[in-house]
């Protein structure tokens, strides 16, 4: 199985044309999140049981220390990864027909 990206965000593209600034706002953010957890993962940590206190602190920060390593650093998509995940799927049955990838990524301009 080829790699692919676990967390993806996705609109239309009516939406990324309509409310670009929205759209970029929203992954400028994400990136300020990526950017600090990196940086600074202990805080990010304890940013997250602020906000969500009754998480449970055992398994949470065993998995953040975990998965951590695997956190992206940019959001940026390769194209050629993601046609290849696309042609695994149609050659294994999980979609109907091709996948065009490059109508699908959009990178901000």
């Amino acid at each position: 199985m080829p790699d692919y990206d676990e967390l993806i965000f996705v609109c239309s593209p009516e939406t990324l044309s309509r409310k670009a600034a929205a759209v970029f706002a929203f992954t400028d953010a994400v990136q300020s999140g990526i950017d600090a957890a990196r940086q600074d993962p202990q805080r990010a940590l304890a940013d997250y049981f602020r906000q969500l206190p009754e998480a449970d602190r055992n398994t949470e920060t065993e998995a953040f220390a975990r998965t951590l390593p695997y956190f992206a650093v940019t959001q940026k998509s390769d194209p050629q990864r993601w046609q290849r995940f696309g042609d695994f799927a149609v050659r294994h049955g999980l979609v109907d027909r091709a996948v065009d990838v490059d109508r699908l990524v959009a990178e901000r301009p």
